[in-house]
């Protein structure tokens, strides 16, 4: 056991509950100090990646909303002029990926949500 553990004990800590991240030498040394202890790993490593995915997929999202309404900007134009057939599949292509992106990422919401509440009662 190492000296700051044997340390923490000879002092009175006593410890249920221990966080901590994959550091097998701090698990190491936290378990043989408190052999009853509850090992739980931390998720603020995976907190940080769905954030920054949740990001990517609102950007992304916003993004392709606003190639749908230029699109749709450039078919009331084309069709004063009566060319508005000519920028149809265009027009159709970015509704169907902005929908899509927003689907992606509203779908994304949920277990992005329920991993933030778990994180928060954990």
């Amino acid at each position: 056991m190492g000296g700051a553990h044997r340390e923490t004990r000879a002092a009175g800590l006593t410890l249920s509950v221990s966080i901590s991240d994959a550091a097998r030498g701090l698990r190491a040394g936290v378990q043989a100090a408190f052999p009853d202890i509850d090992l739980r790993g931390d998720v603020l490593h995976a907190q940080m990646e769905m954030s920054e995915l949740l990001s990517y997929l609102e950007n992304r999202a916003y993004g392709r909303m606003s190639r749908q309404e230029q699109e749709e900007h450039k078919m009331v134009r084309a069709k004063r002029h009566q060319t508005g057939q000519a920028r149809s599949k265009r027009l159709a292509v970015a509704r169907t990926r902005a929908r899509e992106a927003i689907r992606l990422h509203d779908g994304s919401l949920s277990p992005a949500r329920l991993s933030r509440t778990a994180f928060l009662l954990s």
